[in-house]
């Protein structure tokens, strides 16, 4: 009796040990989390899906918000052209940079609208317009404003 006892001892503190572990490499990853090193070696399946989870809403999220971005622009879109005229005009790098920021969001709505053939073809009248300002080119280059 007092083996069978002992036996049964034994098998509960292995569980119980392990039980411990288990509830303590948990509360180890939720602390954790907020610095990013999980003790599981962030192969916790629970953690990682809600990370898929949460990346996947963060990114629909974006995605409808840069398409009502891109909607209300198309309403705006020779008012933007203007501005983009002003910003180049001015002759400074970071005025150079927001027209570039612009014509990067118009190229994005001339691919929706498949006007494509336009811009580029608007984007080359620029080019020529402005060969001298080789800070602004590479900034065309750089962001593929062809």
């Amino acid at each position: 009796m007092e083996e069978r006892t002992a036996a049964t001892f034994r098998a509960t503190e292995r569980a119980t040990h392990s039980v411990r572990a288990r509830h303590n490499l948990s509360a180890n990853c939720r602390r954790s989390s907020e610095t990013g090193s999980c003790p599981c070696g962030g192969k916790n399946p629970v953690t990682g899906a809600k990370r898929a989870a949460e990346a996947a809403r963060q990114k629909a999220e974006d995605e409808a918000n840069r398409s009502r971005y891109l909607d209300q622009l198309g309403k705006r879109e020779e008012a933007t052209w203007n501005q983009i005229a002003a910003h180049i005009q001015k002759r400074q790098p970071n005025e150079y940079d927001k027209a570039v920021t612009l014509l990067i969001d118009l190229r994005d709505l001339a691919g929706r609208q498949g006007r494509m053939t336009a811009l580029q073809s608007v984007l080359g009248e620029l080019r020529q317009e402005h060969a001298a300002k080789e800070s602004l080119l590479r900034r065309l280059t750089k962001a593929k404003l062809q």
